[in-house]
């Protein structure tokens, strides 16, 4: 009885309502990115706004503006700097996803209502491609390893968002 109970109170939930509660927890807290770097020099998770670090120099708490920064002021080049542009590129996208998912308004559900599920797809697209830019091809090269789980995550939950309701809610959509 209690597990129906739970069931029903879930489907019922609105998708876009629990979308933007997952998003606001990708971007602030779940690492998209778990990586190696070069010979075993250290490791690393990377989040959204942040990568965090451990190397034979000690921790290293590095933000997405102190990235930027590396970036515009040349310390950064190559394809470290095309991996951070990427990176930041995908994190406006799902700052953006998150917006619009929380603030939607009947024009977004009459006329966009996939627009999250595409900002979403382009934002773990960005990150995967992030991860390939410094990583290579296969996410393994001299630079290190990279596990980029939370862009394919994203991707699926952006082709989650855009499905048809009646795909995930079968039952609703009986012929009478």
């Amino acid at each position: 009885m209690i597990l129906f109970y739970l069931k029903s109170k879930i489907l019922n939930v609105d998708k876009f309502v629990l979308a933007g509660g997952v998003l606001l927890l990708f971007c602030f807290i779940i690492p998209l990115n778990v990586y190696s770097i070069g010979a075993d020099r250290g490791i690393g998770i990377q989040g959204s706004f942040y990568r965090y670090q451990e190397t034979a120099y000690g921790p290293i708490l590095i933000t997405l503006a102190q990235d930027i920064w590396y970036v515009t002021s040349g310390i950064y080049s190559g394809r470290t700097a095309l991996s951070i542009v990427l990176w930041v590129t995908g994190s406006s996208l799902l700052v953006t996803a998150t917006l619009v998912t929380l603030t939607r308004t009947d024009y977004f559900n009459r006329y966009m209502p996939t627009l999250s599920g595409f900002l979403l797809i382009g934002a773990g697209a960005l990150y995967v491609g992030s991860c390939i830019a410094q990583f290579g091809l296969f996410l393994n090269g001299n630079a290190g390893i990279s596990l980029p789980f939370g862009g394919f995550i994203l991707i699926m939950l952006g082709i989650g968002m855009m499905m048809p309701p009646s795909l995930l809610h079968p039952s609703s959509s009986k012929n009478t």
